[in-house]
């Protein structure tokens, strides 16, 4: 009998060690307050710009379709879909609609991304910009109140990373791309434009507070801001919690062995 208690013990022991272990960040992509539309996915789109020369990306069908004899096509994705280093979907909205959030000195207003209320180790905002780069301040709203971030910078669609002035640890979403000429029409073999990953950690980030709502407002005067989208990645669930299962076990485990002994 004892024998099998321990066995029994062992059994829960090793479930409640795998729940521990195998707790692990999860992914969340927010929804945007899309205003504009900057992917012409058909001949007949007519497509904001990213730019204001109303220069604009091609989805990866429309770019084939207008691409000339010996020039690459390089579009996004038709399904508006990639994959980040931990095979998580980060999906564009669609290219028939408003896509993304679109900021120039015609319109400055700050916009505000709902987050579902957690705590997050990191944030992700996908970006690009026209004309010249951008700078944004963020609003981190959490629970107990907001901390203004200043002065993140947005590169210009046709940097690459490496060059002089970069934005230390910013990356691509996607980078090679084509464009279409002014107003939405025809094709430019460019095979440069980039959306940008800037990413917003700790210590910026706070991964104790809960967090509530972004607030994202272009601060500088020279260039076309478009947010493509925004990601976060929760806190992991505490190795502590899979002690606190070992705890509740080894408790009923002696509980058990009183009541037979009793």
């Amino acid at each position: 009998m004892k024998s099998k208690m321990l066995l029994g013990w062992a059994a829960t022991t090793a479930a409640a060690l795998a729940v521990g272990s195998s707790a692990r960040a999860a992914f969340v992509q927010f929804a945007i307050p899309a205003d504009a539309d900057v992917v012409a996915e058909s001949s007949a789109a007519a497509p904001f710009g990213i730019d204001n020369g109303g220069q604009a990306f091609l989805s990866a069908t429309q770019a084939a379709a207008r691409a000339a004899v010996g020039q690459t096509a390089n579009g996004l994705p038709d399904n508006g879909q990639f994959l980040d280093a931990s095979n998580n979907v980060i999906q564009l909205l669609p290219y028939t609609g408003n896509n993304v959030v679109r900021r120039n000195a015609a319109n400055t207003a700050a916009f505000t991304v709902n987050v579902t209320p957690n705590v997050y180790q990191s944030l992700t905002i996908f970006a690009t910009s026209g004309d010249a780069p951008s700078t944004i301040t963020l609003g981190l709203n959490y629970s107990n109140g907001t901390v203004t971030v200043p002065g993140v910078p947005v590169p210009d669609w046709f940097s690459d990373v490496g060059d002089a002035g970069f934005p230390a640890g910013e990356g691509y979403l996607v980078n090679g791309l084509d464009r279409t000429l002014t107003a939405g029409a025809g094709f430019e073999d460019s095979n440069d434009p980039a959306i940008f990953a800037i990413p917003i950690q700790s210590p910026t980030l706070d991964p104790s507070r809960l967090l509530n709502s972004i607030t994202i407002t272009r601060t500088s005067t020279t260039g076309t801001l478009n947010v493509f989208g925004v990601t976060g990645n929760t806190v992991p669930e505490p190795a502590s919690a899979g002690l606190l299962g070992l705890g509740a076990v080894g408790l009923l485990a002696r509980r058990r062995r009183r009541r037979r002994r009793a």
